[in-house]
Formats: structure tokens, C-alpha cells, sequence
């Protein structure tokens, strides 16, 4: 054993009150969500609201009318492919309509949606069909603030293929320091020579700052915690590093009911001798009067697996400590098996790719393509080829532990 491992297993498990460590149990199992990738990022109940941007929409461009056929009339793109934090927003009526056609590098790309409410820049997008290459304006534009380039920033990019063969996507663009109520969002060419689009941002949503100001050690590594920022979309941990330069575990947020938020992202930068680094979680439905951070380590822990013979009723698979998946449907058609499996747990991110086959001897099939979200929903599909029968496979996912590194835990209490 390493001897960074020796000393986590020196630290693991402390227990929180025992209230809290029960609740913690429980949702680890049962969470159940309501509603449902910089610097590098790292992981990890839908309410309808009117696309108003249908209103009026004769002055848009006709790319961008044509794109609106394929959604649902009562969701917007956020509300179809986005994030756990982009949906809320939504929910919560936060987002701006945009419906701003732009030429990058001869792709055209539709911007319908920007969502700010003061933590992240989101912006929600669509691309024709016949694109080849839907994502490849991510990697040709640089971004300015009121017409200044932003030195320091991440983004990611996700999409769907929407049912008439448009994309669907978002991009998250975390920001260093603190922005305008209102600004102009440039998307520059990586060059700066020309400007591709000025995009109106506008904040939207109120946000309170808890300073948490303590500083824990590990293994000569110290861990500055700032603040919590609690958001209408996300909860943000700010937090700086000394004496290392990359973070090799992950933290939960827990409230005072042991209610465990979703992670979404971590990103940072390094500065001198310290580096800076923001996670991102999930909104508390209710703000709670005390918050646990506990740092952890994840280590895979086996696997577990299940025949793949459907019985027409739902299976569980136990992901361990992360949590469970669950097969809600199969459906074999010409050599190809489509799963349809939700997960409950804090990683979700993560569970969902955590899932394969294989033959009686162990031999593995590979999947089509990543795991898909059904739009409208938190239930996931993802197909495999070449399989002839399902009573001759066995459905896998790996089951991991969690390692909590006591001395880097801090609570924090919510005034």
C-alpha cells in the first residue's frame, strides 16, 4: 500500500453527529431529485415554463425558427440537455431569450438562452443537422467582457441530437473575480481579429456569501476554506491550496438533514505558491442553519452483476457508496440492446457511465456511444451491439468506497 493510502486509512469515516450520518446513509440510497463538464472542469422534477422566445418569434432568423420545431413547445434548451444547476434555472425563470444567429468559422450556430445569475455565464445553442461537427465552435472562439478579453476562465460544451436531427447543446463559462449586473459577452475569434457576436448578458436572481475563513492540513498539504456562495442555481465552495498544486479528492456538501448535494464541477488556477479553486454544486432547496464539507477519496471496491434476462420488472445494481442503478427497461431489436436505468446516489455524473456487459465468460460488449439523457426526464439510455439473446449476458457496474480524510473536514454555521 502507497503511503498516501496508509494515510488516508488513518483518517477515513470520521462519523458526523449521528442524526446526520443516518439521513447521510439514507441519501447516499434514496436520494431523490426533483430536477435532475476550464481551467479544467471536473466531476462530475422538471417544471414546465414557456419558451417565451416563441412569442414574436417572426423576427428571428429563419435557422433559428426552423431549429424551435424540434423542441417541445412548453421546454427550452436548458431545460432539455442542461445541467442539474441550468435547469433550475430555468424553473426558476432566470434565463434571458436570445434567438442570435452567428457565423463561426462557416458554422452557424443559434444562441437561444443565456442563464447568469451571478456564478457561471451559461448559454444554450442550436446547429443544423447536416453539421458534422456540432461542438467545433467551442474550440474557435475566446471570450470578452464589455469588448475585454477574460485572461482567466474555463468552459464546457455538451449536447443532444434533438428527434428531427438538430443539435441541442450548452456551454458553462466559469469567470475569475466578479462580473457586472449587465454586460456585453463577446465571442471573439482565438486570434482577437474579429468579433463573432456580442452577446447581452443580464444577472438575474439574488445570492448570499457565507464566510467560512478556516484552514485545515493534511499531510503538510493545506486547505484554505473561503466561502460558500449559495446561488439559485449553484452552491459554490471557494477554496485555495498550499503545498500542492492539483486536488486528488473530492468534497460533499452536506446539509443539516445529511441531504448530500449533487457535485457538478471543480475548477481552479495556480498563482505563486497558492492556487485557487472554485466546486460547484448543486442549489439547497432550503437554505440550512449548519453545512458539513467533507473531502473524500473514492476507491473502487468490485463490481456488481446481474443477469440480463428482463422479467418486465425494474433491477437494481449497487454502485456501493455512490449509490444504485436501476434498469427500468430493455428493448433487443436487430442485434442491439438498449438499456433504460436511472441512478440515485451524489456522483451521478459518474454512475451513469458505470455500466457495461458482458458474456458468460466474462468477455465484455462495448456500447454503441455515452450514455443519452431522455429529454424531459432524469432516466438514461445507452445501447450495445452485437447481442443475440439477454438470458446469455450479465448487466455490470463497479461498486466504489468512500474514504473521508477527517482532517481536512470544516462546518460551517449559516447565519
Amino acid at each position: 500500500m502507497e503511503k498516501w493510502e496508509q494515510d488516508i486509512m488513518k483518517h477515513v469515516n470520521r462519523a458526523l453527529p449521528e442524526a446526520i450520518d443516518d439521513r447521510v446513509s439514507v441519501t447516499l440510497t434514496k436520494l431523490k431529485r426533483k430536477r435532475n463538464r476550464s481551467i479544467t472542469l471536473r466531476l462530475g422534477a422538471l417544471v414546465s415554463t414557456s419558451f417565451v422566445i416563441i412569442i414574436g418569434m417572426s423576427y428571428f432568423s429563419p435557422t433559428f425558427a426552423e431549429s424551435l420545431k424540434s423542441l417541445p413547445i412548453v421546454k427550452s434548451v436548458f431545460e432539455l440537455v442542461g445541467g442539474v444547476d441550468m435547469r433550475r434555472g430555468s424553473e426558476l425563470l432566470l434565463t434571458t431569450e436570445l434567438g442570435q444567429e452567428v457565423n463561426i468559422k462557416d458554422q452557424v450556430v443559434t444562441f437561444t438562452e443565456s442563464l447568469y445569475d451571478g456564478s457561471k455565464i451559461n448559454l444554450s445553442w442550436t446547429v443544423p443537422s447536416s453539421d458534422p461537427n456540432p461542438w467545433a465552435f467551442s474550440e474557435n472562439i475566446i471570450f470578452a467582457i464589455d469588448g475585454k478579453r477574460i485572461d482567466s476562465y474555463g468552459s464546457n460544451t455538451s449536447y443532444e441530437k434533438l428527434s428531427n436531427g438538430t443539435y441541442a447543446g450548452t456551454i458553462s463559462i466559469p469567470v475569475e473575480g466578479e462580473l457586472p449586473k449587465s454586460f456585453m459577452l463577446g465571442l471573439l475569434s482565438p486570434d482577437e481579429a474579429n468579433t463573432y457576436a456580442n452577446i447581452p448578458i443580464v444577472q438575474k436572481g439574488e445570492n448570499q456569501t457565507i464566510d467560512i475563513d478556516q484552514v485545515a492540513s493534511w499531510n503538510d498539504i493545506q486547505v484554505e476554506y473561503k466561502a460558500l456562495t449559495l446561488y439559485p442555481t449553484t452552491t459554490e465552495l471557494s477554496f485555495s491550496l498550499r503545498n500542492t498544486d492539483s486536488i486528488f479528492w473530492d468534497y460533499q456538501v452536506i446539509d443539516d438533514q445529511g441531504r448530500v448535494l449533487q457535485p457538478i464541477s471543480v475548477g481552479g488556477r495556480g498563482y505563486k505558491e497558492e492556487n485557487n479553486f472554485k466546486a460547484f454544486f448543486e442549489p439547497f432547496e432550503k437554505t440550512p442553519n449548519k453545512i458539513f464539507i467533507r473531502p473524500y477519496l473514492e476507491s473502487r471496491s468490485g463490481e456488481t452483476k446481474i443477469s440480463g434476462e428482463w422479467k418486465g420488472k425494474p433491477m437494481t445494481l449497487d454502485q456501493g457508496k455512490a449509490g444504485s442503478m436501476i434498469i427500468l427497461d430493455q428493448k433487443l431489436e436487430d442485434g442491439k440492446l438498449t438499456l433504460t436505468y436511472k441512478v440515485t446516489g451524489y456522483r451521478i455524473t459518474e454512475q451513469i457511465d458505470r455500466i457495461w456487459l458482458e458474456d458468460s465468460k466474462g468477455l465484455p460488449y462495448y456500447r454503441d456511444e455515452p450514455p443519452t439523457r431522455i429529454r424531459g426526464s432524469n432516466l438514461f439510455q445507452m445501447t450495445f451491439s452485437n447481442v443475440s439473446k439477454i438470458d446469455s449476458i450479465y448487466i455490470v457496474t463497479s461498486k466504489y468506497n468512500t474514504h473521508y480524510l477527517k482532517d481536512l473536514d470544516v462546518s460551517v454555521e449559516v447565519k
